[in-house]
């Protein structure tokens, strides 16, 4: 294994470690910054009304449900995932971007955190009355599982390649 490979796994591993260490000392930080705009922007896209309550709870009135968007739908987790990733890519070769990363990491949270929040909300109503509360709840999980796990392999994939397209041409420039 390459001497930045190893350094590159240690420094993702560190970072991972220090942002789920932050959310557990400030979570209704993360709740504020990742859940509510996710909560407004389903509640937008379905056309419905919504709140948002002193603890930071996004409750969306539609015709046919009523959703609370807490702590547990915040993706908070997501973002350790997807910020702790980048970071690793980007430490490597692109030190001068890393800066900007906890605010794309944010807003990439923020979207497909909505996403999640539309398919669940939706299949919610399309399948009350159908499924049992036991199985509704696996479905939650597994639309969790279907919108960010896709979305973290598309973002690792495009990132590396992106990154490595950067590499050779530096080499070239390099190698003139």
């Amino acid at each position: 294994m390459k001497r930045w490979s190893r350094q590159r796994h240690l420094v993702t591993t560190l970072v991972l470690v220090g942002v789920l260490f932050l959310k557990s000392v400030f979570p209704m930080a993360f709740q504020a910054v990742l859940a509510v705009p996710a909560g407004v922007l389903a509640a937008k896209f379905f056309g419905t009304d919504y709140a948002i309550t002193s603890d930071y709870i996004v409750q969306i009135y539609g015709r046919l449900f009523t959703v609370n968007v807490t702590s547990a739908c915040s993706a908070s987790f997501y973002f350790a995932l997807i910020f702790s990733l980048l970071f690793g890519l980007f430490f490597e070769y692109k030190r001068k971007w890393l800066l900007w990363l906890p605010f794309f990491a944010i807003i990439l949270t923020i979207l497909v955190n909505a996403l999640r929040l539309v398919l669940v909300i939706y299949c919610g109503v399309l399948f009350d009355g159908i499924l049992q509360p036991e199985y509704q709840i696996k479905l939650h999980l597994g639309l969790g599982v279907f919108v960010f796990l896709p979305s973290l392999i598309l973002v690792h994939f495009l990132f590396e390649r992106k990154l490595a397209v950067l590499k050779k041409r530096k080499k070239r420039a390099d190698g003139l």
